[in-house]
């Protein structure tokens, strides 16, 4: 039996939070013997459907110190082959074999666009939870190779890579009440901090907006992060800032929009580029690191710290119907590469019988 720690599935479903329950649940449609251990927290809404495979432990410890310090005494070899913590941080001190799927090095990467304690704690914990893990997972081989730098202690052999999936993207009409939906606009869609590049995509969009001349909008999708580091100016009218939006409202947004912009900084995997090109919405992203190497040739890639290159990519697809359906047609193409299944497939064949 797998155990799997369950932490993820007691928050909001975030983009982590995606990753483990999708895997999971193919993981129970191809009869995995499994068991989610969580702390002593309900699961989120959002995952009703694994609740007859939850084991929630009593223990009064806060989930954090709970996921560092007992769950790795609690998960026994006698009942589990083998655990596996999907969202980064997992026990320091396993008595079975452990699996950590660590997403980013935004830690040592950019330090800065972490808040202080999470700065610490990463740095402390996560060099000691992958030297007693049997293997440590990345989702692209830029990450991999990253880690293989990172963590001199482990063997290349026991540092992975598989790509996430995309195919939860189901884009279908929405009837929005909130707002009206502009004729032509432009989106961005990330947690809103340092690493999303906001200055940049904000400057570059207002340069573009004086050379369109035309009525267009870009909407920011996303909740603000670490707001005592990062303050968003909405001052201009074509910017919109949207919250809360559901899976069908976005996915439903970015079919109908001119373009993705998601030059990021830095990326683990960049799941909205391929959510975008999987909803028939072309893409301007980064010529660097793994959004270069998740976008492939299915995009417009930018240099994220040039504004005016980011401003001429925008006007670039504004302006020209022939590359939107181009870079359309190619992403569609792309996007097929990015299963679930092929995901799942690979953690099944990782975890031990």
């Amino acid at each position: 039996m797998i155990a799997i720690n369950g932490k993820i599935f007691t928050q909001r479903m975030s983009g982590l939070g995606r990753f483990a329950y999708e895997v999971v649940k193919r993981m129970v449609d191809a009869s995995v013997d499994l068991t989610i251990i969580t702390p002593n927290k309900p699961l989120h809404s959002n995952y009703e459907m694994l609740t007859k495979f939850v084991m929630r432990d009593k223990s009064p410890l806060h989930p954090f110190l709970w996921e560092v310090f007992r769950l790795g005494r609690i998960v026994m070899p006698n009942k589990f082959a083998a655990l596996w913590s999907p969202a980064n941080i997992g026990p320091i001190n396993p008595i079975v074999p452990h699996f950590v799927t660590l997403h980013d090095l935004t830690f040592i990467h950019n330090p800065e666009w972490m808040n202080y304690k999470g700065r610490l704690i990463y740095r402390t914990l996560i060099p000691l939870i992958c030297k007693r893990a049997r293997a440590v997972i990345a989702d692209s081989d830029f990450v991999r190779q990253e880690l293989i730098k990172y963590l001199p202690f482990k063997k290349s052999s026991d540092i992975y890579m598989t790509y996430l999936g995309v195919d939860h993207v189901v884009p279908k009409p929405v009837v929005f009440t909130r707002f009206d939906l502009p004729k032509k606009y432009f989106m961005f869609i990330g947690n809103i901090d340092k690493r999303k590049n906001l200055d940049n995509i904000i400057h570059a969009w207002q340069i573009a907006c004086a050379k369109l001349n035309g009525a267009i909008n870009l909407f920011i999708v996303g909740e603000i992060k670490y707001r005592e580091k990062f303050h968003l100016d909405l001052n201009d009218d074509s910017v919109q800032l949207l919250t809360g939006l559901l899976d069908e409202e976005l996915f439903y947004l970015l079919s109908k929009s001119l373009g993705l912009i998601f030059p990021s900084l830095y990326e683990g995997f960049g799941l909205p580029t391929i959510e975008a090109m999987r909803c028939g919405c072309p893409v301007i992203t980064s010529n660097i690191g793994t959004m270069a190497e998740i976008a492939g040739d299915a995009a417009l890639l930018v240099d994220p710290h040039s504004v005016m290159d980011i401003a001429d990519a925008i006007i670039k697809l504004a302006g020209s119907d022939s590359l939107h359906a181009e870079l359309v047609n190619r992403g569609n193409v792309h996007q097929g590469v990015f299963t679930w299944d092929k995901t799942a497939e690979f953690y099944i064949e990782l975890f031990p019988n």
